[in-house]
């Protein structure tokens, strides 16, 4: 609690250089907390609780889980617009400030029309949407989903590609990227994505045809082998 108070008892400080001829300027924060902080989830936590709980006794029927400062609404239009305005209202006697021109509502094409007007109701101007990205999943309709999934996909296997010419030279760098950063990433999606296993046959053509034969300095790569080399570390 201590180091908390101390570390924030103080506007944040943000020096920015222009060049060495001009003075730099000096930028202060005076809300939020800094990016990287260690202690960022806790004092979130800390911070508003007191509000979660009190929108949580004034919508009960409402889910709201909450990441952070990322705050969701699980419920019918009218509960997901009660909790809104709620936020819009009380959040800022505890520094929080919704946005709720930045918010999306996610709905069927059949519900939208009633999810307007229980938004229209509280004055509360937010987007709607069948599907959007959350915390780095998605939530929506299947169709909706398969669209945003295949941008990520041809992002991932152009990654792959790219990997594939530096392996040639530097074939422990790009394993590394592969297994610690790229393959997390496409993980993450796949557990909070069920059933989207089909989706990534570009990024497998990719390691298949590109990858792994620059890794290991062969012309291809057979079916069997594909097999044994998709075994973790801990299995070889």
């Amino acid at each position: 609690a201590r180091f908390a108070f101390n570390s924030y008892r103080h506007n944040l400080t943000l020096v920015v250089r222009t060049s060495d001829a001009e003075a730099a300027y000096w930028l202060e924060g005076q809300e939020g907390l800094s990016q990287g902080d260690p202690l960022a989830m806790l004092l979130y936590g800390i911070a508003l609780m007191p509000l979660a709980e009190r929108m949580q006794d004034a919508v009960p029927g409402a889910l709201q889980p909450w990441f952070a400062d990322d705050s969701a609404i699980a419920g019918t239009s009218e509960q997901c617009a009660e909790c809104l305005n709620f936020l819009c209202e009380e959040g800022p006697a505890y520094g929080y400030f919704p946005e709720p021109e930045k918010s999306w509502h996610i709905c069927k094409a059949a519900d939208e029309a009633e999810a307007r007007v229980a938004f229209m109701v509280h004055d509360l101007k937010v987007n709607f949407t069948r599907g959007h990205r959350y915390l780095g999943g998605f939530l929506g309709g299947a169709n909706v989903k398969l669209g945003w999934l295949e941008d990520k996909i041809a992002v991932w296997a152009d990654a792959v590609k790219t990997l594939a010419r530096i392996a040639v030279r530097y074939p422990q760098t790009a394993y590394s990227a592969l297994v610690l950063v790229l393959q997390n990433e496409w993980q993450y999606v796949q557990r909070t994505c069920p059933s989207i296993g089909f989706t990534f046959a570009p990024v497998e053509e990719a390691i298949r045809d590109q990858f792994l034969p620059a890794l290991l300095g062969v012309e291809a790569v057979s079916g069997e082998d594909r097999e044994l080399y998709a075994h973790g570390v801990k299995q070889g």
